[in-house]
């Protein structure tokens, strides 16, 4: 090759020439599509990427389990070696791409919008080119840097014909000087992609949010934000609620949300004591003025009428409330040594994660979480972005009425806990602090052996008070990060209203 950059009255013939390589049919219009995708594309760093990668990707985009490869129609043109080579390019990549569910329901949501709003919708066209990158970012180290273009001559360019594509390919091997010139790159990716690529982590949970809510993330902020949220949440891991142990004591008994009703449905079986109201229709035969004995007031009297047993599992349920209450501060804007974000990002993940343990370790009862964030006299509009973030994880727990977030101003723990008490609820406490250590500790053990108790725990960001669980301000790994959770949570759901912590 004779130039590392690739010069601009050659770079036509490159893109035009690469498509010889394709593995899909094209028309002008999805190549004009495609070409948008490449200018975008280049500009993220894939500017040594050829032409046809972008467009098959296209292509598979938009046409999802509907891509029709070129082998399909009939080789007769491709020698033996060139066939090889081309089918293995649709096996182990495009083929490869479809067979990945994580893909699969990615696409299904890009033909939803593909639908509703068209293929050159910002909805849909959005989402197509940030799928892209993200397929790249695992597939584009394999493919060789050299040579590249330069992203600013392709301002302007013009699509390739769709046609044509051996005289074009035909001139730009000739100025390259090398016959096997995309034959060779292609071998040399796809013999990566055999040890080197994971398929199955191409896409993870934060990819798939970001692409769901694409048009709510069009901030930069908020789109990183939200995702390094969700990474911290998913490496935390799921909490097994079978190795949790609930304690429940007399305080635990919560009434029903209204004594006066009663449950109407779900019947369990028939029984032979009951209320008349549960009595099995069918026993109403059994009246009959006309005869000297009423067997119905017989069957009464010797207990032998029957009644539907209710199911009342409902009645059992308990109720409970928990809060997570925030008190930061403006250490966790930092990124210690050892995480790979600031304090804040790990604990709103570390809050989403347990927001959903908790929800599996109280699966069978009513459970209502609040999370509040608490801020000093200047800072609230920061902690709000904090909370908006969450609000946007959260969404369909917010929207159910299970979740609530709220922003408090600071104040004494002793003032705010007495605010918290639900007679007819459990109430749990966990007071994530990097502040006010001490007194949130105290002001938790009081309210534990109050009438009705809060059981509560103290996550201390930082030196923490004899008792309370410690988040390292540095250093700790995901694993370790895990097993903090977990114990936090098993604490807390141990706790009784003795105000003893379980050590």
């Amino acid at each position: 090759m004779q130039a590392v950059v690739i010069p601009e009255p050659l770079l036509l013939d490159f893109l035009h020439g690469s498509l010889h390589w394709s593995a899909t049919p094209h028309t002008p219009s999805s190549l004009d599509r495609a070409m948008g995708h490449y200018q975008h594309l280049a500009g993220l760093g894939f500017h040594h990427l050829p032409f046809f990668l972008v467009a098959d990707l296209t292509e598979l985009v938009e046409s999802g389990l509907g891509l029709v490869f070129l082998s399909e129609s009939g080789t007769g043109g491709w020698s033996d070696t060139e066939r090889a080579l081309r089918l293995q390019y649709e096996n182990r990549l495009l083929g490869r791409l479809l067979s990945e569910p994580r893909l699969f329901q990615v696409l299904e949501l890009l033909q939803n919008h593909r639908l509703d709003s068209g293929l050159r919708s910002p909805a849909f066209a959005g989402r197509a080119r940030r799928l892209m990158a993200l397929l790249l970012a695992h597939v584009a180290p394999h493919y060789p840097r050299t040579p590249r273009l330069n992203p600013a001559h392709l301002r302007g360019l013009r699509a390739p014909p769709h046609t044509d594509h051996a005289a074009a390919h035909a001139r730009f091997i000739a100025y390259a000087e090398e016959h096997s010139f995309f034959s060779s790159r292609l071998s040399t990716m796809l013999a990566g992609f055999s040890t080197q690529i994971q398929w199955s982590a191409l896409l993870q949970p934060e990819d798939l949010f970001e692409l769901e809510h694409h048009d709510v993330l069009s901030a930069p902020a908020q789109r990183i934000g939200c995702r390094q949220i969700i990474e911290v949440s998913r490496r935390l891991g799921e909490i097994d609620p079978r190795q949790v142990s609930i304690s429940e004591d007399g305080a635990a008994e919560t009434a029903f949300i209204d004594e006066s009703q009663y449950p109407t449905g779900g019947l369990a079986g028939l029984t032979n004591r009951g209320s008349m109201e549960n009595l099995v229709l069918s026993e109403l035969v059994y009246i009959d003025p006309t005869m000297e004995i009423d067997l119905f007031d017989l069957r009464f009297l010797e207990g032998e009428l029957l009644y539907y047993l209710r199911d009342d599992g409902i009645l059992r349920r308990k109720r409970r409330t928990i809060h997570l209450i925030v008190d930061p501060a403006q250490l966790l804007r930092l990124k210690p040594r050892g995480y790979p974000f600031q304090l804040s990002i790990i604990i709103q993940g570390l809050l989403v994660r347990i927001v959903q343990d908790l929800q599996a370790v109280f699966a069978d009862d009513s459970v209502l979480l609040h999370i509040r964030y608490l801020h000093a006299e200047g800072t609230g509009s920061h902690w709000q972005q904090e909370l908006d973030l969450l609000a946007l994880l959260l969404r369909d727990e917010l929207a159910q009425g299970l979740v609530t977030l709220t922003l408090t101003p600071r104040g004494p723990p002793e003032d705010l806990l007495p605010l918290l008490h639900e007679p007819r609820r459990k109430v749990y406490v966990i007071a994530i602090a990097a502040s006010q250590m001490d007194t949130w500790q105290h002001a938790l053990a009081r309210a534990q052996t109050a009438k009705p108790p809060l059981y509560g725990l103290v996550l201390a960001v930082g030196p923490a008070p004899s008792g309370a669980v410690t988040l390292p301000l540095e250093g700790a790994s995901f694993p370790q990060l895990a097993a903090l959770k977990t114990r936090l949570i098993g604490e807390l759901v141990g706790l009784k209203s003795s105000g003893r912590h379980h050590e």
